[in-house]
């Protein structure tokens, strides 16, 4: 999906709606600013930094056990 915004006089940038939709972002709200190489990267300040391989495998075995002690409620 490529959206187009025009950047103000004063350097201001609207979000396309469908964006801030997508990203749960509303007014008020933060956003991070970062640059990789040529482009700038923007996104929800309140979004977490991505978990690493052993923190996710951790939950997900965490969430495993959760489900397999609701199953033996129920039989």
């Amino acid at each position: 999906m490529i959206l187009v915004s025009k950047i103000t006089s004063k350097y201001q940038v609207s979000i396309p709606k469908a964006l801030a939709d997508r990203l749960g972002v509303r007014p008020g709200d933060d956003l991070e600013w970062s640059v990789a190489g040529d482009e700038f990267r923007v996104r929800p300040a309140h979004v977490a930094k991505p978990l690493s391989v052993e923190e996710r495998l951790k939950r997900f075995d965490e969430a495993m056990k959760r489900v397999a002690a609701r199953q033996k409620k129920t039989i």
